[in-house]
């Protein structure tokens, strides 16, 4: 290493707003804001300076990236994860491999450490994807059902009586987000790659009313059945308006496995209904609100989707799939994960190159949620 550079992870509180100021100017161009990054820092109730790691030249900031402490599913086990975000160099720097030197540096210590099973990150840069694929990083597409929907407000409805009461979350309830976690455990554990959401420590409580409700500004709703004591259903989605015109986007959505079709049927109405209920009038004058519903490729039953929807006077206006290519992972420390998923996932990633994808979580989604990936 040459000797005036330095890498080593922020030491003190004070180096912190120093850190902020410099991500602000390296991300000025995409005009991110530096309220955004301080807001990962605030509503993050896993963060320590530890998992800021800087590269410096004479003291001066050059390189930085964020880890961010998770876990997440595999194989249906619970398994520490390691997110990268926050990645970033001086602008009048790029070229110098100053990047690359700071993530080998990081790689090298976490694989050293072993505190976390698995690396995850996510970019939807092609020349990006390349640079993590030459070091190691896996790419896993994940497949998603988009729904465009259209509906008027004045029609919206639910057709009754309906076995279902839905209600606001109250986010100062830990009962109330307990049950979410619930919920969101049992739809999503199955899944790899989905974020572990437990709601067990107070760590994990302040995680769902700091980090979760902070990532979109949401409109949130719970829905219980009038035979059941424990609620069968969530949803968090958030409105936006642009030009008089009007669009809900459905976030978070998880109902229980299990129930009755027409109690199912009835609590996503209801969830829907909520969502749509809490958007702002239009502007234009027609008083119809565009829905965006994604869904994760082979989970969902689309038609039974559709006929939700008809039932409630929501007119479905276009379905395409999509694929989202943009997440990458790298295995880190195997010994901590089961036996056969240690063998599974290094016969997968060996020989690995960008031109012949992984199937390392065997298709499956990463998760039914949309919010920040980590």
């Amino acid at each position: 290493m040459e000797a005036d550079i330095e890498i080593r992870c922020l030491d003190n509180a004070d180096k912190l707003e120093e850190w902020l100021d410099f991500l602000e100017c390296a991300f000025k161009e995409k005009g991110t804001p530096r309220s955004y990054f301080a807001s990962h820092v605030t509503n993050d109730p896993f963060f320590d300076l530890s998992q800021v790691w800087i590269l410096l030249r004479d003291g001066a900031i050059l390189s930085t990236m964020r880890l961010f402490r998770r876990s997440m599913y595999l194989d249906s086990v619970a398994v520490t994860m390691c997110g990268l975000g926050e990645v970033a160099t001086k602008p009048d720097t790029r070229g110098q491999g100053l990047a690359s030197r700071l993530l080998s540096h990081v790689t090298d210590k976490l694989q050293e450490e072993g505190q976390y099973a698995v690396g995850c990150l996510h970019s939807s840069r092609t020349h990006l994807q390349e640079f993590y694929g030459r070091r190691g990083w896996c790419p896993v597409p994940v497949e998603y059902v988009d729904l465009q929907l259209e509906v008027k407000q004045t029609c919206l409805h639910i057709p009754g009586p309906s076995r279902v009461s839905c209600l606001p979350v109250d986010w100062s309830s830990d009962a109330d987000i307990c049950s979410m976690s619930k919920l969101y455990t049992s739809a999503n554990s199955c899944h790899n790659g989905a974020v572990e959401r437990l709601a067990k420590s107070p760590e994990g409580i302040q995680y769902w009313r700091d980090w979760i409700v902070s990532s979109c500004g949401l409109a949130s709703s719970i829905v219980t059945a009038d035979s059941r004591k424990e609620p069968i259903a969530y949803c968090l989605s958030k409105c936006d308006k642009r030009d008089g015109a009007t669009t809900c986007h459905i976030l978070d959505l998880c109902v229980e496995s299990g129930l009755e079709p027409a109690v199912m049927k009835e609590a996503l109405q209801a969830c829907l209904c909520a969502s749509l209920s809490g958007c702002p009038a239009t502007a234009d004058g027609t008083g119809v609100i565009s829905l965006v519903l994604t869904l994760p490729s082979g989970t969902v039953d689309v038609p039974q989707v559709h006929s939700v929807l008809q039932n409630m006077n929501v007119s479905v206006s276009a379905t395409c799939m999509r694929s989202d290519r943009g997440f990458m992972y790298k295995l880190l420390h195997t010994s901590t994960l089961p036996v056969e998923t240690q063998k599974r996932l290094q016969k997968e990633m060996s020989g690995h190159d960008l031109q012949k994808e992984s199937v390392l979580f065997d298709g499956e989604p990463a998760t039914f949620s949309r919010l920040d990936m980590f």
